[in-house]
């Protein structure tokens, strides 16, 4: 009756241990390990090699685990005969299989996949310590499981997992609703392209560049913007001006000097450019305004580094000179022909 209970208890203790480590390896995020890292944690590092190249760790478990399951199988049913005469095989072997799935499978694996970050730091001095004791068996089990996977698995993580982490963790209160818009904003900048949020040309307000200073003044009530694409004739961005420029030669009564004359060299970009790269280019040549063009490189409408910083952060940037929110939406209210607000 000893050996039967000693069989049966390390048949299930094993294999509990096995379970509940497979479970917490399964369970580890790339996050959880990378603060481990950072904050200086002897624990992280390692949790990072075996997360790694987690079928070595899985291998050291689950060959432990046969291990325990078949000595203990064997082991129980022997003793189970010798004190157990009179009871059929089919009753014993369903009990013991019963035992075993509730206390070395689903308890722990429950428990293991609920109260991962606690069993972290055990489960990578143990983990470690398995593949090394049974490196053999690792070495064995590599072998074999190098024929029937792909060198290349490519990446364990999407863009669209991440996106779905962040809804998921609004959901649960970890972030709130606008870190959960920025986070999602930030995966998708990529793949928006710039006439995704540029200003259309139907609303884009611009200069004409034979116009004077006192034209301008008079044909337009206020300067809301800080800068203006300038136009030649035939509807070609030639240049923009700045609002300051304009303010001081009027304030130095220069009247008669012409836009053209305070112009500025524009930045140039295709609609189909992505923002990532229209953002570089921003940073790059330290500008905050570019004309867009279409694939026949005619004027398309504007962008702005605040329309770059907008999508990268999922809000609209509004200031008191803003009386529309969004001028897409207001260019596809007017007619498409209709030409940008010049001042004349």
């Amino acid at each position: 009756m000893t050996l039967l209970v000693v069989y049966l208890a390390l048949a299930i203790a094993v294999s509990f241990l096995c379970s509940i480590l497979e479970a917490v390896l399964l369970s580890l995020t790339p996050s959880f390990i990378n603060a481990a890292k950072e904050a200086g944690h002897r624990s992280g590092a390692m949790l990072d090699r075996l997360k790694r190249n987690v079928d070595r760790p899985l291998a050291a478990i689950l060959s432990l685990n046969t291990i325990a399951h078949t000595v203990g199988a064997a082991g129980v049913g022997a003793q189970a005969q010798i004190v157990f005469e009179s009871v059929p095989v089919t009753v014993i072997s369903g009990a013991l299989t019963l035992m075993i799935l509730v206390f070395s499978e689903i308890i722990p694996k429950t428990l293991g996949a609920t109260y991962w970050r606690q069993f972290a730091v055990p489960t990578a001095y143990i983990t470690q310590g398995l593949t090394v004791l049974l490196w053999p068996l690792v070495v064995l089990s590599q072998g074999i499981s190098s024929l029937l996977t792909p060198k290349n698995r490519g990446s364990s993580i999407s863009r669209d997992e991440i996106s779905a982490m962040a809804d998921l963790g609004r959901q649960e209160g970890v972030i709130d609703r606008e870190d959960a818009a920025a986070l999602r904003s930030v995966i998708e900048f990529q793949s928006i392209r710039v006439q995704d949020v540029l200003t259309p040309r139907t609303v884009a307000t611009s200069l004409k560049a034979t116009s004077t200073i006192r034209e301008v003044m008079d044909a337009v009530d206020e300067l809301t913007y800080s800068r203006y694409p300038v136009m030649a004739e035939g509807e070609q961005v030639v240049g923009y001006v700045l609002k300051s420029d304009l303010l001081t030669a009027a304030a130095n009564d220069e009247w008669e000097r012409t836009v053209q004359d305070l112009m500025r060299k524009v930045l140039i970009v295709p609609e189909q450019m992505t923002l990532k790269r229209a953002l570089s280019l921003f940073l790059r040549q330290r500008e905050h305004l570019a004309v867009v063009v279409d694939e026949f490189g005619s004027f398309a409408g504007v962008l702005t580094l605040e329309d770059v910083v907008e999508s990268l952060i999922g809000h609209e940037i509004m200031d008191e000179a803003d009386d529309v929110a969004d001028l897409r939406e207001l260019a596809r209210q007017t007619s498409p022909n209709k030409p940008a607000a010049d001042a004349s």
